[in-house]
């Protein structure tokens, strides 16, 4: 088998073109390894394997789940807003007496309006009926 190697440093204006370097390569037969070789390199290794298989393993949980723990924190979120805005608000009984009360307050104030228009209406008439005469 051969292998063709280009040189990766290149001078420019040297004018120069260099020749790929051809190199001759045995092909190597794949061989299937045995239990018997692999088990020392695995029981010096072992904390090294287990370690790297923790990890791979916890970042392709978190990869899955990430799309959900994000809705999830949507979700949170909606809810505390939802529990703010019922909290600021007043209980359902407390607000009907609230809403009656302001009612009143409103018919009372319309009320003293009122009185108020009417007595400046009967002081224009008045004056209107002075002029008149």
């Amino acid at each position: 088998m051969r292998r063709v190697l280009y040189s990766s440093k290149k001078d420019f204006g040297s004018g120069k073109k260099e020749q790929p370097t051809v190199i001759e390569v045995e092909a190597v037969e794949p061989h299937q390894v045995e239990k018997e070789e692999v088990m020392p390199f695995v029981i010096s290794h072992e904390e090294e394997i287990i370690g790297y298989i923790k990890d791979r393993a916890v970042r392709e949980t978190m990869s899955h789940l990430s799309p959900l723990l994000e809705k999830l924190e949507e979700a949170v979120k909606q809810q505390q807003a939802n529990q703010e805005a019922q909290a600021a608000s007043p209980a359902g009984g407390l607000m009907i007496a609230g809403q009656e009360d302001r009612l009143k307050n409103l018919q009372e104030t319309f009320r003293k309006k009122e009185l108020k228009v009417a007595e400046r209406l009967n002081q224009l008439q008045a004056r209107f009926a002075g002029i008149r005469k």
